[in-house]
């Protein structure tokens, strides 16, 4: 699975997280009532605790947090990208994913040009290793 593979990848092999497909109305109701944003979006990221870190490697397996993916939205966007929407889905499930690792891009977040570069450097690695190329 190419969830599995990229929890490993980041070092959260123990990490459980769950991942929400769903629709515009749904996510667009997220936003406004957790980041008082309002509108659709493509993914929204919910922490739910404490990344693993070294020395806990022995503990039992914990909540990473929740991955929302509007699949409205999702479509639109492959149409976009020429890509198909399982593609899609996949990259906006990176994508959030590196939030719940505590990238950042969005200067609303207090994000600066060098995070959202690097948060883009890592989302492209990880999505060449799950075969997703040039995005």
């Amino acid at each position: 699975m190419k969830v599995q593979t990229l929890l490993e990848e980041t070092g959260r092999d123990k990490a459980e997280l769950s991942i929400l497909l769903t629709d515009d109305e749904t996510i667009s109701s997220l936003n406004e009532r957790y980041l008082n944003r309002k509108g659709a979006t493509n993914v929204l990221s919910f922490g739910q605790g404490e990344p693993q870190t070294e020395g806990t490697k022995d503990l039992p397996p914990y909540i990473l947090g929740d991955i929302v993916v509007s699949v409205d939205t999702a479509e639109r966007q492959a149409k976009t990208r020429g890509v198909g929407l399982t593609e899609e889905i996949i990259i906006l499930t990176v994508h959030g994913l590196l939030h719940l690792l505590g990238y950042v891009h969005d200067p609303r977040e207090g994000a600066s040009t060098e995070d959202e570069l690097l948060m883009l450097k890592e989302e492209a690695r990880l999505l060449s290793l799950i075969g997703i190329h040039d995005i």
